[in-house]
């Protein structure tokens, strides 16, 4: 046990991202310890993991015991995961079953909690004007690689979470947007030309 006057440790997964990256300075800016798990990154609060090997994860979470993980490693373009759909798949389905496997491998009591981070493409297809405004039980229609891989990410988590007694929290965020996205998402791209169009 940690010291009790010291904030638990989070583990942002992705942490190098968009809206990892966000999150990290906005936890760390609450007085939260964050750990970065990521594949790019540096620094000694990066951790670099590759979610997939559960038996490198678990490794990691016996040594340094984080409380929650928010996890939102992904590829997470939707337009991407259409040229590069094995990939996406591959990548986003066995991040989320290893980070999975290994929390499930540990004693109950010292599991940490996980926020699994999905996306409103996981909804696709929008059959009607009676199915707005989009609630949880819109039936799931996902229409690219990236949106069917964020849905089994949730329906991995809910398995485990039935199955296994593991805490976990899936959500599905909508669209976000702001300084430092990648320019293959639409809304930076036309910032970009703007930008450009204006210079």
């Amino acid at each position: 046990m940690g010291d009790p006057r010291t904030p638990d440790p989070v583990w942002v997964t992705g942490g190098s991202g968009f809206t990892g990256g966000h999150l990290c300075r906005e936890l760390e800016r609450r007085g939260h310890r964050v750990l970065n798990i990521d594949r790019r990154g540096s620094g000694p609060d990066y951790l670099e993991l590759d979610l997939a090997n559960s038996a490198d994860v678990l490794a990691a979470l016996n040594a340094r015991r984080p409380t929650a993980i928010l996890h939102l490693a992904a590829q997470s373009s939707g337009r991407v995961s259409l040229d590069q759909p094995v990939e996406t798949m591959r990548n986003n389905i066995s991040a989320t079953q290893g980070l999975l496997e290994a929390i499930r491998s540990m004693p109950g009591e010292s599991r940490p909690r996980l926020l699994s981070v999905g996306s409103c493409e996981e909804y696709g297809f929008v059959a009607h004007e009676s199915e707005l405004p989009l609630t949880e039980d819109q039936p799931l229609r996902p229409s690219n690689p990236y949106a069917v891989s964020k849905a089994a990410q949730t329906l991995l988590c809910q398995q485990y979470r039935r199955t296994w007694g593991l805490e976990v929290l899936a959500i599905r965020a909508f669209t976000h947007t702001g300084p430092g996205q990648n320019e293959c998402f639409v809304f930076s791209s036309w910032a970009t030309q703007i930008a450009e169009i204006e210079l």
